[in-house]
């Protein structure tokens, strides 16, 4: 699951950014706090292993890639504890946003 830690964690960055920038997400400082406690406590205890064993059973690169792709966006939303934003399409732009992807070994 190493390979999806870095990008989680990216995703999540990017979405705190725009909480960070945007007044009407964070809302009430309290709620964003305690969302922000939350996030930190989730990426430190973050545990990957069920993926990990789904992806090593596919055979083809590009199968592994579309899989890596999609599992990447999914941890990120998964392990994301943010105050709602104002738009739902902030969240994903946010985290597709994000520089690193897990490597796909050929």
């Amino acid at each position: 699951m190493a390979e999806y830690t870095a990008p989680a964690i990216a995703g999540s960055v990017e979405v705190w950014k725009d909480v960070a920038a945007t007044s009407s997400w964070r809302g009430d400082d309290q709620e964003a706090g305690h969302a922000l406690y939350r996030q930190i406590r989730r990426a430190v205890g973050l545990s990957l292993a069920g993926i990990t064993g789904t992806i090593k059973n596919s055979a083809q690169a590009m199968l592994k890639r579309l899989r890596q792709d999609g599992y990447t966006e999914l941890v990120a939303i998964a392990v994301l504890t943010a105050p709602q934003p104002p738009r739902k399409t902030m969240l994903r732009q946010a985290i597709s946003r994000r520089g690193l992807t897990p490597a796909t070994p050929n």
